[in-house]
């Protein structure tokens, strides 16, 4: 008889709308001796990125090989946190915000946008962001207005709401 057995079979499989295994909260594969895959959209990492994102430092992050598990690591970790642990280059600065770049080992720059939100939270205070910009971006308003599927000359914030 060629069927595997039930205590063979995975106790837990879990995958994207794509098909590829993936968790972003615990294992995406439990099998039943105990051993746990852990995958992000069918890239295995991994288990403190999934359960302990937290924890994964700037020197963990450069000293990563894998390109698409270094993604994947910024992203659990935060674009603006990355930004702030690695030092990033600011390349342009108004009062709107600041242009940063960080050189990445094997793939092309990262620039982000650091905004302040114009809503406060329930707490009064306001929120900063940073926002994933395409690598050609050099000034600020040019890569807000990006972000908001404008040309630079486009966006005039002072009649934004």
């Amino acid at each position: 008889d060629s069927f595997e057995t039930l205590d063979s079979l995975p106790l837990i499989i879990k995958q994207d709308d794509q098909g590829l295994l993936h968790c972003d909260d615990g294992p995406a594969i439990v099998l039943p001796d105990g051993s746990k895959c852990y995958s992000i959209h069918g890239v295995r990492v991994k288990q403190h990125i999934v359960e302990k994102p937290e924890r994964i430092t700037f020197d963990e992050i450069e000293i990563e090989d894998n390109a698409e598990v270094r993604r994947i690591m910024i992203e659990r970790l935060g674009w603006d946190q990355y930004l702030i642990q690695s030092g990033g280059e600011i390349i342009a600065q108004d009062s709107f915000g600041t242009l940063i770049k960080k050189e990445i080992v094997d793939d092309e720059p990262l620039i982000m946008v650091r905004v302040t939100n114009s809503t406060p939270e329930s707490d009064g205070k306001f929120k900063k962001y940073c926002l994933r910009v395409p690598p050609h971006m050099e000034t600020v308003s040019g890569a807000i207005a990006w972000t908001f599927g404008m040309a630079e000359a486009e966006y005039i914030p002072e009649i934004e709401t």
